[in-house]
């Protein structure tokens, strides 16, 4: 009896340990995963297979949030990603039938793809795949 009692409470013990060990969506650096990070005077992120680098923001803040659905088909995705790194607010945006589209810091800066890089300097500008990015003309 006391065996039997002494290998439940080892596999209890086993069973906590390993459900300790599972962690949500990481906030210190790859994972083979979605992230966000700031430190040592850089943000980065990966979000939707998207990675971003952003250049000495000002302020520690760092953290996404997520608004909608997604599907395993693109064209049934209706999602929003919000991402802060600092002084800098990225938002994408995904609707059926649509890419994926990239606001920074309030400004439409075109559309990405799964795979780009997005590189933000001190100045604020932004470049996609190092090509320079301006904001989106806005017709009335």
């Amino acid at each position: 009896m006391k065996h039997a009692l002494l290998i439940a409470l080892c596999c209890t013990l086993v069973i906590i340990a390993s459900g300790c060990s599972k962690r949500g969506p990481s906030t210190d650096g790859p994972s083979g995963g979605d992230y966000v990070k700031n430190s040592d005077g850089r943000g980065t992120a990966e979000v939707w297979g998207i990675t971003f680098d952003v250049v000495e923001p000002v302020g520690t803040s760092a953290g996404s949030s997520f608004d909608g659905s997604l599907s395993t088909d693109p064209k049934k995705t209706d999602a929003r990603v919000d991402i802060t790194l600092g002084d800098v607010e990225i938002r994408l945006d995904k609707t059926p039938g649509n890419p994926i589209t990239l606001t920074v810091n309030g400004n439409d800066l075109g559309t990405l793809e799964v795979g780009d890089t997005v590189s933000i300097d001190k100045d604020r500008n932004v470049q996609v795949n190092g090509a320079a990015r301006e904001p989106e003309d806005v017709e009335l």
